[in-house]
């Protein structure tokens, strides 16, 4: 991996991957400027790590792994100093002011979404985010460590708590 200069291994990285980490972290924190922060500390992370990757395993199960960590570390920092608590804004950051309303339905029902996997715990929202981002199952067990044959199980207990959550 490293033939090439380090940064031109992050720019490949930064070119493949930045939308599915930003999606995540959107996804985690739900509020638009915090995960925006987050974000920048996850590239800045990921920077600094791409020394240390031995290949053990793919580089982008190492990637979300350094997402997932960041934004865990993120989330407990800022609620230690703003005492943030996790009130849900709909459309504070989802609506792109579009009055078509097909386009309206589809960002409601997203902001419906993401207000509901802010309900979930820690661990299922990290889950169904990377779900939602195409992360295999196996994948998901080893960002998380995890056995991989609790996901799946955990996959659909998250779906059925989502669906009760959007129900009500």
């Amino acid at each position: 991996m490293m033939d090439k200069s380090k940064e031109a291994i992050f720019n490949d990285l930064l070119a493949k991957y930045q939308e599915k980490v930003y999606r995540i972290c959107l996804g985690y924190l739900y509020h638009k400027s915090l995960a925006e922060d987050c974000f920048q500390e996850v590239l800045i992370n990921i920077w600094k790590s791409l020394d240390k990757f031995r290949n053990e395993s793919s580089i982008h199960t190492y990637i979300y792994r350094i997402t997932v960590n960041t934004t865990i570390t993120f989330n407990n920092k800022q609620k230690r100093q703003s005492k943030w608590q996790s009130d849900i804004p709909i459309n504070d950051n989802l609506h792109s002011g579009n009055d078509d309303n097909e386009q309206s339905e589809k960002e409601q029902q997203l902001a419906q979404l993401y207000a509901a996997i802010q309900q979930l715990k820690e661990q299922e929202r990290f889950i169904i985010t990377m779900v939602l981002e195409g992360i295999s199952n196996k994948e998901i067990a080893e960002v998380l460590g995890i056995p991989a044959n609790n996901v799946g199980v955990k996959i659909h207990r998250i779906k059925q708590t989502l669906s009760n959550i959007i129900k009500v």
